[in-house]
């Protein structure tokens, strides 16, 4: 650290012209003494970069890349997700899960009959996996779930399940019979009465057709 002392010269001599008469004044102002500090600079020190200086680096100057998903990707993930969890639901052996899966099968109705022409493949197989728990409980014996798997069942459009919808139509339980019957309508577009016996020859001779 160096020491500079500044010192103030005397002021010039002035002349103060009064009556005619040059009178020469010289009125010297008070010496002052004032100390300042300077702070000796290397060349290394101001050509170094100085932290937070404003500069950004090469590295965080980069522009993020931003990767964009097709929207049909993103659904099918989507989609993958929810079934998953609905499939899931069916491998708890209880009826309270059970109904619950099957709730969430009727408000995804439309994924999962759209799923099964998904070009997705673990779509196709959630799907499936689907149809094969509803199917399952039909025949439960809580007629509840039964119910519901009937109801299930006709919103799917699971055509595979109307042999069993046909033969429900012979339940004990009204609230079976009237889902499993309302069922057989919506898979089939048929209005024939609630008859197991007619039904079921509709949907042998359906299958007779199918394998000419």
């Amino acid at each position: 650290m160096g020491i500079v002392e500044e010192k103030a010269s005397a002021a010039p001599t002035r002349v103060t012209i009064k009556s005619g008469v040059a009178v020469k004044v010289n009125a010297p102002r008070p010496t002052t003494t004032r100390t300042v500090s300077v702070k000796t600079i290397s060349m290394k020190e101001i050509t170094k970069p100085q932290s937070g200086d404003g500069k950004i680096s090469s590295e965080e100057g980069k522009t993020p890349s931003i990767v964009h998903t097709p929207p049909e990707t993103a659904s099918r993930v989507g989609d993958r997700v929810i079934l998953k969890m609905v499939d899931t639901k069916f491998d708890n052996a209880n009826e309270n899960d059970a109904l619950s899966a099957l709730s969430l099968c009727l408000e995804l109705a439309d994924r999962i009959r759209a799923s099964d022409f998904s070009p997705d493949v673990e779509l196709r197989r959630l799907t499936a996996s689907i149809r094969a728990h509803v199917m399952a409980l039909l025949n439960e014996e809580s007629a509840i779930v039964s119910a519901k798997a009937a109801e299930v069942a006709g919103a799917i459009h699971d055509e595979t399940s109307m042999p069993i919808l046909a033969n429900l139509l012979e339940s004990p339980s009204a609230l079976v019979r009237e889902k499993a019957y309302d069922a057989l309508k919506e898979i089939s577009g048929k209005t024939f009465p609630p008859s197991a016996k007619k039904w079921q020859e509709y949907i042998k001779s359906e299958g007779s057709t199918s394998m000419e």
